[in-house]
């Protein structure tokens, strides 16, 4: 059967348009998701604030305080994936976001794994009745300003990984703590947390080499993965359908 150019190009657009909406039907595998905040009902319920004043009234926790505040959230995951936005204020303060062990009374020796931010990067610490201890830091080559986006894995091995933007920036191996009762911010005025998702799954894998605290390395963000193979197989399918339902329909030629 020989096709018009203008059947070839329905054939051909079609096509494209199948193989389009099977991708986009196609299951993602997902993040196993234990909890979740993004303010957008501004208020912060199920959070606890220990000392300071915060807000949501804008989609955002913000700190408040003229002094620090420190709030924190219900959180048992040891081995998973935290990430959250941060963003900093105009002012240069040292805030501290803790994976806690501890007990809540404790709060400035609170152990657990630590992450201290400041204008100039950040430093992954893990903190015993003990000691602090560096594990690892990134200093960002041109400061960092406004919102940022965090994201911290920790495998059953223990190996943690701590990402900027997606890009995967620090690196460290640590056994020390097996539980985790809260994450837990300690905050200064106008800094804020927002989009904070914790899961019980690694969800960040990087793409390239290990971080070494300088900024090498690349991570993939959850969430984008590469076409699907069998949206690929049923988009063809689809489209072999296609193309036999257009010969039955295309009208048979004059033999005059």
């Amino acid at each position: 059967m020989i096709y018009t150019k203008q059947v070839k190009t329905k054939i051909i657009l079609l096509t494209l348009c199948l193989l389009a909406l099977t991708y986009g039907v196609t299951p993602k595998a997902g993040a196993a998701m234990v909890w979740s905040d993004d303010f957008n009902d501004t208020d912060y319920n199920g959070w606890t604030v220990e000392t300071g004043a915060f807000t949501a009234a804008d989609s955002i926790l913000r700190c408040t305080s003229e002094s620090m505040g420190v709030v924190h959230h219900p959180s048992t995951v040891a081995t998973g994936t935290w990430s959250f936005d941060f963003v900093f204020s105009s002012m240069l303060h040292v805030s501290i976001i803790y994976f806690a062990v501890g007990v809540i009374s404790d709060l400035m020796g609170n152990q657990g794994y630590q992450i201290t931010v400041n204008n100039y990067g950040f430093t992954l610490y893990v903190v015993t009745d003990s000691a602090t201890t560096t594990l690892d830091t990134y200093t960002a080559p041109s400061g960092l300003q406004g919102r940022q986006h965090f994201g911290f894995t920790r495998d059953a091995g223990g190996l943690i990984r701590g990402y900027l933007n997606g890009s995967l920036v620090v690196e460290a191996t640590n056994t020390e703590h097996s539980t985790v009762n809260y994450f837990l911010a300690h905050m200064f005025e106008d800094e804020s947390l927002d989009n904070i998702v914790v899961s019980n799954t690694v969800d960040i894998t990087p793409t390239t080499g290990p971080g070494t605290g300088t900024g090498t390395g690349t991570g993939t963000p959850p969430g984008i993965p590469g076409f699907p193979i069998g949206a690929i197989i049923i988009g063809l399918a689809l489209s072999v359908l296609l193309v036999i339902v257009i010969r039955r329909r295309q009208p048979v030629p004059s033999k005059e």
